[in-house]
């Protein structure tokens, strides 16, 4: 694994790298724990990396690159390029059936070795860890923020039979060089929720980062 860290507490690292499959009647045994603490680590890390590095940008479209760079598929490439996989604990099955390479595993121990690296170190340490990994995927083109919210939510919704998510222009206030754009977002069984932007795009995806967070956040919890 290429790990640019090394633990005092190995403990922590072993319970990091422990797969679910490994004691799934027991969260203590694996690292479910750990993996929640780092999912909070890591956006806190992130979005004090873009507010400055982004000095000039709207909250708006810091939450756009902020949504990339926390989402699953990024997390899961990080891990990847730590060799990750190969480093993870898991029984046989999971093992047998591809889970070394499977996204989402990769992404949960992603989060709990950041969380491992926290409770380690010091939130400085665990910056310095991160920053280098994270900066890789960091880019003054917003397109791919923008592409990605909205149509990450729509793949999402419909990979659970969702329609397509709807967005309604509630009202535009302003001067007309200089509008302000109120956007309703309604997406099926959760609550609509409302983005302002200075043009409608820019309200929708807005709308479309905050409801990928509200979905991101209902499955930590649930």
């Amino acid at each position: 694994m290429k790990l640019n860290y090394k633990f005092k507490n190995k403990k922590l690292l072993q319970l990091a790298l422990t797969h679910p499959s490994m004691s799934k009647n027991s969260p203590a045994g694996n690292y479910e724990r750990l993996e929640f603490l780092g999912d909070s680590v890591i956006g806190l890390v992130v979005a004090e990396m873009v507010y400055k590095r982004f000095a000039d940008l709207p909250e708006g479209k810091l939450a756009l690159i902020h949504s990339t760079l926390v989402r699953k598929s990024t997390l899961a490439q990080i891990a990847r390029e730590l060799n990750l996989g190969k480093e993870l604990i898991m029984d046989y099955g999971e093992a047998a059936s591809g889970g070394r390479e499977n996204p989402k595993n990769l992404e949960d121990a992603l989060e709990a070795l950041i969380g491992a690296i926290y409770l380690d170190s010091s939130f400085a340490e665990v910056q310095e860890f991160m920053l280098p990994l994270w900066s890789e995927h960091l880019t003054d083109n917003l397109a791919f923020a923008d592409k990605d919210a909205k149509s990450e939510l729509q793949e999402w919704a419909q990979k659970l039979g969702k329609p397509i998510p709807e967005y309604k222009v509630l009202e535009q206030t302003g001067a007309s060089h200089s509008p302000t754009f109120t956007i309703e977002l309604h997406v099926a069984g959760l609550k609509p929720l409302k983005a302002k932007g200075s043009s409608k795009k820019e309200a929708q995806l807005l709308a479309a980062a905050k409801m990928l967070a509200k979905v991101n956040k209902s499955k930590a919890d649930s």
